[in-house]
């Protein structure tokens, strides 16, 4: 049986920005990290560098 890509660790560009939308509209980024099965350090890491290119833009 085929994993999909979350359960291999692997995420769309759409689901990470989904996840971190969630984090950013304040929901607690400890229950978003736990839900989406990742640490809260990548979390972390990809909402700042979410914010970062968006300011770049």
């Amino acid at each position: 049986m085929a994993k999909s890509n979350a359960a291999r660790g692997r995420f769309s560009s759409r689901k990470k920005m989904e996840i971190v939308l969630r984090v950013l509209r304040g929901d607690d980024l400890d229950l978003v990290s736990r839900e989406a099965g990742i640490t809260a350090a990548q979390l972390s890491e990809w909402r700042d560098q979410f914010v970062t290119s968006g300011q770049a833009a």
